[in-house]
C-alpha cells in the first residue's frame, strides 16, 4: 500500500505517531480545500490565508512552553530537530535513517553534525572476534588470557601471527 507522504509502500507496523501524521496530513488537505488556496500550505504552523505563522509568536508560545517545563529558555524550536537527531542516534538509529528525517542531501552532513551522538566502539564485539568461539579475550575455562586488562594487546601474545598492518 502505497504511503502518502512518498508514495512508496510502508515497511513494518502501523504505529500511533504515524496515524497522527496521517490524520495532519489529511486536515491540511482539508483546509487547503475549505479556504479554495491553489496549493496545500507547506508549513507546519499557518494562518487562517495559508500564509506561515510569524516566527514571533511561535517563539512566544515555545517560551512559553519552556518556562512550564522549567528548561532553559535559550532554547528554541530549532533545538527540537537537533533534540530528535541525537536522540535517535544514541539509541542506535542508523544515520542514514536519521539523515533521512532530517531531509539531509548527504549523509556527511548528518553524521559532521551529530556524529558525536553515534554509539562509540563496542569492545565487547572486537573482543568476540579475538577468537573463533565467540569467547572474546576469555581462554577455554573462562579466565581472562590477560589478566588486569579488558584491552587485546597482540604484542603480549606468544606463537601467533598477529602484528601491525604491514
Amino acid at each position: 500500500m502505497p504511503n502518502s507522504f512518498s508514495g512508496r509502500p510502508e515497511s513494518g507496523p502501523i504505529r500511533p505517531d504515524r496515524l497522527q501524521l496521517e490524520a495532519r496530513e489529511v486536515e491540511r488537505k482539508t483546509d487547503t480545500l475549505k479556504h479554495g488556496w491553489a496549493v496545500m500550505p507547506s508549513w507546519v504552523f499557518y494562518t487562517e490565508t495559508g500564509t506561515p505563522v510569524d516566527g514571533s509568536k511561535v517563539r512566544k508560545v515555545f517560551r512559553r512552553a519552556l518556562r512550564r517545563a522549567g528548561l532553559p529558555l535559550h532554547f528554541t524550536p530549532h533545538c527540537l530537530r537537533h533534540t530528535f537527531a541525537s536522540l535517535m542516534l544514541q539509541q542506535s538509529e542508523s544515520p542514514q535513517y536519521v539523515q533521512r528525517q532530517l531531509g539531509h542531501s548527504s549523509i556527511t552532513l548528518t553524521v559532521d553534525l551529530y556524529g558525536k551522538w553515534l554509539p562509540t566502539g563496542n569492545e565487547a564485539a572486537v573482543n568476540r572476534l579475538d577468537d573463533g568461539n565467540g569467547n572474546g579475550s576469555k581462554n577455554s575455562i573462562g579466565r581472562s588470557r590477560y589478566p588486569g586488562s579488558a584491552r587485546f594487546d597482540w604484542w603480549a601474545v606468544k606463537d601467533s601471527n598477529l602484528g601491525p598492518a604491514d
